[in-house]
């Protein structure tokens, strides 16, 4: 009904009972009003005794959608009615929705509250409950709590399989000091790990000393020589905010290029901003390296800001790398070879732009795109 219908009929009550002068409408009056009081008294005294917790259950993400308990307590010994908002907003596109919500909550107990939070765009998901106020049962009297429980959850975009070209994945050079120590490469002439033969192995890999000593196929695998410096640069900057489908075709390239680099066997360095132009500088070797990064890509909007390019030069200065590959949204301005050479020196710079027909141009960027 809400406080401005409540009020009606408390207006009502005393209007009729002015014009009719029947103690019905004075009686009713009066026990409306005392309701109010009583309760702005208990209020009073429980508003200390409000808590709210927020819990997302396993699984949350997938489709867009999330699994949210939202738990409200009370620690008084009377039981009070709760006044709250549900907002929802997805961090990478801009999308909000607010819900008004009121729940009686029993003496010393809780109540679940379990709203449906989704979104059909990727990025990071926040909800909250908050606004949290104690209230008569007429909604006419408020009592701020200054509870607010809040939580946040994934959507991936769709993700499609890229496979490094051999310009990336090969080195450029056997004759190299340094080698990774965490994969396996191409290079015959430093054994990167010795193990047993698994199905698959190339018959090239066995180490037959070994095999005739052990009585075990036994294989060397060859070592990753470091001279190839990958950077990905994550530009989000646009001369205005893209609308929720260019927003999520530019999310779907990001994050399916470093998918496909860490499963072509490559590290790289990450580079992108999350929010009010602050650099985030990332070095991807595992999985879960990505996977730690991708919810900071997803977290802010697109728009006017600083490149991450000027931010890295400013901050970091230079370093030295081989290829960058400089992802944006199409139709927005790419940098300069000259730009990327001053900030990376000696590196080719690779760009990839987001848009519908952006799987058929990676084929020109990674020539063994599937």
């Amino acid at each position: 009904m809400g406080r401005t219908g409540s009020i009606l009929i408390l207006i009502m009550l005393l209007a009729g009972a002015i014009a009719s002068g029947s103690a019905t409408f004075g009686t009713a009056l009066i026990v409306c009003a005392a309701l109010v009081l009583a309760y702005l008294f208990i209020d009073l005294g429980a508003r200390k005794r409000i808590s709210a917790e927020v819990n997302t259950l396993p699984g949350a993400g997938q489709n867009g959608r999330a699994s949210v308990i939202a738990e409200l307590r009370n620690r008084w010994a009377l039981p009070v009615f709760l006044s709250y908002r549900i907002r929802v907003r997805n961090r990478y596109t801009g999308e909000e929705t607010v819900e008004k919500r009121m729940t009686a909550v029993p003496a010393r107990g809780s109540v679940e509250v379990t709203p449906e939070v989704k979104s059909e765009y990727p990025g990071k998901i926040s909800f909250s409950v908050e606004n949290i106020r104690l209230v008569d049962p007429l909604g006419i009297t408020a009592v701020k709590t200054g509870e607010k429980a809040s939580g946040s959850y994934t959507v991936l975009p769709d993700m499609f399989d890229v496979t490094a070209g051999s310009f990336l994945t090969e080195s450029r050079s056997m004759d190299n000091d340094l080698y990774s120590p965490y994969r396996k490469g191409q290079d015959r002439s430093e054994t990167f790990q010795i193990r047993e033969y698994e199905e698959g192995d190339s018959i090239s890999q066995i180490h037959w000393k070994l095999t005739g000593k052990t009585d075990k196929l036994i294989v060397k695998d060859p070592s990753l020589p470091l001279d190839k410096t990958i950077v990905v640069v994550v530009d989000k900057t646009s001369a205005e905010k893209l609308v929720p489908d260019r927003a999520a075709e530019l999310a779907e390239l990001f994050v399916s290029v470093c998918q496909g680099l860490l499963e072509s066997g490559l590290t790289y360095r990450l580079i992108w901003c999350e929010g009010d132009d602050a650099l985030r500088v990332e070095e991807i070797q595992f999985e879960d390296d990505l996977a730690a990064a991708i919810p900071g890509m997803l977290s802010s909007e697109t728009g006017l800001g600083k490149s991450p390019l000027e931010l890295y030069a400013g901050i970091i200065g230079q370093t030295e790398a081989t290829h960058v590959i400089y992802i944006k949204a199409v139709g927005e301005s790419m940098p300069e070879p000259e730009e990327v050479s001053e900030v990376f020196p000696g590196a080719s710079l690779i760009p990839a732009a987001s848009g519908p027909d952006q799987r058929d141009r990676l084929r020109a960027i990674f020539p063994e795109y599937i």
